[in-house]
């Protein structure tokens, strides 16, 4: 709903009826492009990529059950091969 509002706010200045529009007519067609794009980015791709990147957890993680958290926490990022920040 505020992306729609704000394309239609922006329109005026890329359409260059508002005086002195062309110093902000380049801002206004990235805010009016931009935007949009963001929008469609956040709610299509990166649910799909959070949810590929989980499932590929979940394949190679094993179960925990029985170890204290600091365990847990090493043997989960060793299967994803990341460096123990301590």
């Amino acid at each position: 709903m505020t992306t729609l509002t704000t394309i239609l706010a922006l329109i005026p200045l890329v359409l260059g009826v508002v005086e002195g529009a062309a110093v902000q007519v380049p801002m206004a067609s990235a805010v009016i492009s931009g935007l949009p794009t963001y929008t469609l980015i956040d709610l299509e791709l990166i649910p799909a990529v959070y949810s590929q990147f989980h499932y590929q957890i979940r394949a190679l993680s094993k179960p925990l059950h029985g170890l204290n958290l600091h365990d847990q926490y090493i043997r989960y990022n060793r299967s994803l091969r990341f460096p123990l920040p301590f």
